[in-house]
């Protein structure tokens, strides 16, 4: 909890301490320097997003066993008694954030809605440990973009303007809204109408016959409801 670990930790590795959460772990120059690149995300993050709360703990302990094995750190986990909910979730980071730096961020040139994508599933406390433990500027940039401004983005149309618009109920309604989201992110469509502009063009066969050619494309017979 406190605002910089290091010292402590650096006490505890002096006094042999560290090992008797896990006999791979020490807290060494290179983790040392770890915790410092996490320290500057954390600081980061709380400049930018004031209003919002982070469990800094979490990213520091993130870090602490990020370079044990799994056996390691299942045993780590229950001598710090943190629940099998938390010991998951933990487990669960190692892999895919291991996943996204060995392969994803390997490849550049990521369009906004793949970065969206890839790191949705993550909370804010597992990107702040992604972007410590990047070793690309590229890498973290993605990721501090991702948190900026594509977490948040949004589709104006929902599920109910589907239906109003004639789209029986089902499974599409997923896959249409997923596009609309990544043409949002992509910076293809700007504005409700151009959404729905989008799928008209893309699914006609979803709407028929019941919306007219023309700029002033609109739902019948609410003609106001899309409108640009």
């Amino acid at each position: 909890e406190e605002e910089d670990p290091s010292p402590a930790l650096r006490r505890m590795e002096d006094f042999g301490v560290m090992p008797a959460f896990a006999s791979g772990m020490h807290f060494d120059r290179r983790m040392e320097e770890f915790f410092s690149r996490l320290r500057e995300t954390i600081s980061w993050y709380r400049l930018s997003f004031l209003d919002e709360p982070l469990d800094r703990w979490w990213v520091y302990l993130l870090g602490l066993y990020s370079n044990l094995k799994g056996q390691d750190i299942e045993a780590a986990c229950s001598r710090v008694l943190l629940t099998p909910v938390q010991r998951d979730r933990m487990l669960w980071t190692f892999e895919n954030a291991g996943r996204l730096l060995r392969s994803f961020f390997q490849v550049p040139g990521h369009t906004p809605s793949e970065i969206f994508r890839a790191l949705q599933p993550f909370r804010p406390e597992e990107l702040l440990f992604l972007m410590g433990r990047a070793e690309t500027e590229e890498t973290r940039r993605a990721v501090s973009h991702h948190l900026h401004r594509y977490r948040t983005v949004v589709t104006e149309l929902r599920g109910k303007d589907l239906r109003e618009m004639g789209v029986p109920p089902g499974p599409v309604y997923r896959k249409l809204l997923d596009e609309l989201l990544d043409a949002r992110l992509n910076g293809e469509v700007k504005s409700r109408y151009e959404e729905f502009q989008l799928l008209l063009t893309r699914h006609p066969r979803l709407f028929g016959d019941q919306f007219e050619e023309g700029e002033d494309k609109c739902i019948r017979p609410e003609p106001s409801r899309i409108t640009e």
